[in-house]
C-alpha cells in the first residue's frame, strides 16, 4: 500500500522484495485464510435447515482453492505495481544513510520504509519435535489432516491460531486450545471473546483457559488447569504467543536508529528518529495487515510532505473464525482504567431476523458510549462481524452518538440492525 501511494503521488519507487509480494498477508495470511473459512462458513450454516445435507469441506480442495485465490491476489499486486512504474527488486536488502543497499547495488532514496514483518517465536515450543510445529506457512503444504491438534496461546496472542485450528477442527481434526491466559485474546474486549467462545466450543472447538504449562515433549505438552494434571498428545501444535520481528541484518544499530526488544520505535506518523526512515506493521510492534496497510499509506504521505497522523484506536481488528469477531475503539476494559464515565448497549443476534433467517443466531453487538452519547468503541460477534466493523470504525471517526446510530435508517431485515438495537438500548441509559 505504501508503494502504491507514494507512486500515484508520482514518486519513484523500489520495493526490495525478499520473498513473495504481498508479504504475509497474501501469502500465508488474511487471504488464504480469509477464503478457506469462508468455506467452513457455508458448511456450517448449511446445516441449518434448507439442504437435504449439510455441506461438508474437503480440506485438500479447500487448500488448493485458499492458495490459488492467494496467488491471483499477488499476481494483481505485482500486475498494480507494473502499471505504477514500481521496481520490484528480489533480495535482502539492508538500510544505509540516504538509501538501500540490495545484492551488492546501492539504491539512493530520499526515503525509506521497512516493512519486513514479523515471525513466530518458537521459545516456548522447545523441545517439540520441528515437524509437529504448524506455523501459518507450514499449515499451507499440508497435505492431510492431522488428528489430534494442540493451538498453544500464550501472552497477547495472535489470530491467525485461532483460524487454523478452526480450520483443522472443521476438516475433522480433534482440535485443544490450550491457553495460558485466563481469558481468550486478553487484549480484546471479554465480554465478546467471552461470546466468541461459546460459539467455537459449541462448533467443537475444546478449550483450557489459564493453563499452566509445566513441559513440552517431541509430540506432548503437559499443564495444570483448575488444579487437574492433564498430558495431551498431539500429531501437531500451533504456536500462537508473540512474534518476532525481522529487522536483524537490516544495519539500524549502526545508524543509530531506536529501537525496543527488536521492534523499531516510531511516532505517529510512522517515523523513526531519522526523518528519512519510516517503518510500519510488525517491524514497528503493530499486528496485522489492516494496520500495515494503513500506516504503509500513512508513511508514504508523510514522506510525501502531506500530514497525515495514525490513530490507532480507528483501525479495527478481527477473526475470520466462524462466527466471525471484529472490534475497534476503546474497550470497556480500557475505558474504566482511563476513568471514563460511560454507558453500554448490547444486541443479542438470536433477536434480529436476518440472523434467524441465516441460521447464524451466535454472537453480539457491543457498543461503548461516553455520557453525552458519543460513541467510542464498539465490536461484534458474528455473521459479517468484519464487513460490519467498518460501520463502527467511521461512527467513531465521524464521531457518531448513539442518537444517530439508533435513528439512521437501516435496510430490513439486515444484521446491521443489531447496531440500530444496541444503540437504542444505550440509548435508555442515556436519558
Amino acid at each position: 500500500m505504501g508503494a502504491v501511494t507514494s507512486a500515484s503521488l508520482g514518486k519513484k519507487v523500489a520495493v526490495v522484495e525478499r520473498k513473495k509480494i504481498g508479504g504475509t498477508c497474501v501469502n500465508v495470511g488474511c487471504i488464504p485464510a480469509d477464503a478457506a473459512l469462508s468455506n467452513v462458513s457455508l458448511s456450517h450454516y448449511s446445516g441449518n435447515g434448507g439442504f437435504a445435507s449439510p455441506i461438508k469441506v474437503d480440506f485438500a480442495l479447500n487448500i488448493k482453492r485458499a492458495k490459488e485465490i492467494s496467488e491471483k491476489t499477488a499476481e494483481l499486486a505485482q500486475s498494480v505495481l507494473d502499471s505504477l512504474g514500481v521496481d520490484v527488486i528480489s533480495g535482502n536488502g539492508s538500510v544505509k544513510s540516504g538509501g538501500v543497499k540490495v545484492n551488492g547495488q546501492e539504491l539512493e532514496a530520499s526515503s525509506v520504509v521497512i516493512a519486513t514483518g514479523a515471525r513466530h517465536d518458537l521459545a516456548p515450543l522447545k523441545g517439540v519435535d520441528p515437524s509437529r510445529i504448524l506455523t501459518v506457512d507450514k499449515f499451507w503444504e499440508l497435505e492431510d489432516v492431522p488428528q489430534s491438534v494442540v493451538v498453544y496461546q500464550g501472552g497477547a496472542p495472535s489470530i491467525r491460531g485461532l483460524e487454523i485450528g478452526q480450520l483443522l477442527a472443521s476438516s475433522g481434526a480433534e482440535v485443544i486450545v490450550v491457553d495460558e491466559n485466563d481469558s481468550l485474546f486478553p487484549q480484546f474486549d471479554q465480554e465478546l471473546t467471552g461470546a466468541l467462545r461459546q460459539a467455537l466450543e459449541s462448533n467443537g472447538l475444546k478449550f483450557d483457559m489459564g493453563a499452566k504449562v509445566k513441559g513440552l515433549s517431541e509430540n506432548s505438552i503437559s499443564y495444570e488447569v483448575e488444579s487437574a494434571e492433564k498430558r495431551i498428545e498431539f500429531d501437531a501444535i500451533v504456536p500462537s504467543h508473540a512474534w518476532l520481528p525481522n529487522t536483524e541484518g537490516l544495519g539500524l544499530d549502526d545508524l543509530g536508529v531506536k529501537t525496543k526488544n527488536g521492534f523499531v520505535i516510531v511516532d505517529d506518523h510512522c517515523r523513526t528518529n531519522l526523518p528519512w526512515l519510516y517503518a510500519i506493521g510488525e517491524a514497528a510492534s503493530y499486528k496485522g495487515a489492516t494496520r500495515a496497510m494503513y500506516m504503509g499509506k500513512a508513511a508514504a504521505l508523510n514522506a510525501a510532505g502531506i500530514d497525515f497522523p495514525v490513530n490507532h484506536q480507528l483501525l479495527p481488528s478481527g477473526l475470520y473464525t466462524v462466527p466471525q469477531f471484529a472490534e475497534v475503539g476503546l474497550t470497556e476494559k480500557a475505558a474504566v482504567a482511563s476513568g471514563i464515565d460511560y454507558v453500554v448497549g448490547t444486541s443479542n443476534l438470536g433477536y434480529n431476523e436476518k440472523a434467524m433467517a441465516l441460521g447464524a443466531t451466535e454472537g453480539m453487538v457491543k457498543l461503548i458510549f461516553d455520557k453525552k452519547g458519543k460513541i467510542l468503541g464498539g465490536g461484534l460477534v458474528g455473521y459479517d462481524a468484519e464487513e460490519l466493523i467498518s460501520h463502527l470504525a467511521l461512527a467513531i471517526k465521524l464521531g457518531a452518538t448513539a442518537r444517530d446510530l439508533a435513528y439512521s435508517g437501516y435496510e430490513h431485515a439486515t444484521v446491521s440492525e443489531a447496531i440500530a438495537d444496541a444503540s437504542s438500548r444505550a440509548l435508555l441509559s442515556l436519558s
